[in-house]
């Protein structure tokens, strides 16, 4: 998976190879505080990073054109475009569970560097705290038209502000339709953290607090 993420990178830098000026903004560090020297300074004996990245570009570029690139960062991405629900999870009324507590539960054993075990596979922690209330909306896409009104009533239900996680529906056909919108594929790891019972759902987030709410598949029939 890490090799075939890397390749991704590469053959996306490719784009920029003969353009330093555009690959070097791409790479350009978010601002940071300088907060100052203390102790001894040791010079940085790897390579830049950049450079590696530029260098790669070129030799790939040797052998890759600019569309041929693209065809094929296009056909690693539409292979995880879709997520497809096999639980057959419609809602079929509407309902919602009530604000409570957000948990996540860690998937294995955390150690500290000394070697102690601080959290156990299935502990669970209380969530990071989300000072502006968040929208995660998830829709189910086998027909796109069902789809269209559910992003559409998302889109209103929250004042345009949801990230939304598709089902059964390649997400690359939708970003065409709704090209500024955040629409990734949906995922069982998605559903199993927030406790989804059945899709179509909206998630409230808000400081340690989670609302889930139901929408039965028949508001969004023609």
């Amino acid at each position: 998976m890490i090799k075939i993420l890397l390749n991704i990178i590469l053959l996306y830098t490719v784009s920029f190879a003969g353009n330093n000026d555009s690959l070097r903004s791409e790479a350009k560090p978010a601002p940071f505080l300088d907060f100052g020297i203390s102790g001894k300074v040791y010079p940085i004996e790897e390579p830049d990073m950049y450079d590696i990245l530029l260098n790669a570009a070129r030799d790939y570029a040797k052998d890759f054109n600019k569309t041929e690139v693209e065809d094929i960062i296009t056909s690693e991405v539409d292979k995880r475009a879709t997520f497809n629900d096999l639980s057959g999870s419609l809602c079929r009324n509407n309902s919602v569970r009530d604000w409570q507590d957000d948990y996540f539960e860690f998937k294995m054993d955390y150690y500290n560097p000394m070697g102690r075990l601080i959290y156990k596979k299935g502990d669970k922690m209380i969530a990071p705290s989300i000072p502006i209330e968040k929208h995660v909306c998830l829709i189910d896409a086998t027909f796109m038209v069902e789809a269209i009104n559910q992003i559409n009533f998302f889109q209103k239900e929250t004042n345009g502000n949801c990230v939304y996680l598709v089902s059964n529906r390649n997400v690359m056909e939708l970003w065409k339709k709704f090209p500024t919108y955040d629409i990734y594929p949906n995922a069982e790891g998605f559903k199993k953290r927030f406790n989804v019972n059945c899709i179509p759902a909206k998630i409230d987030m808000l400081k340690t607090k989670i609302k889930v709410n139901y929408y039965s598949i028949e508001l969004f029939k023609n």
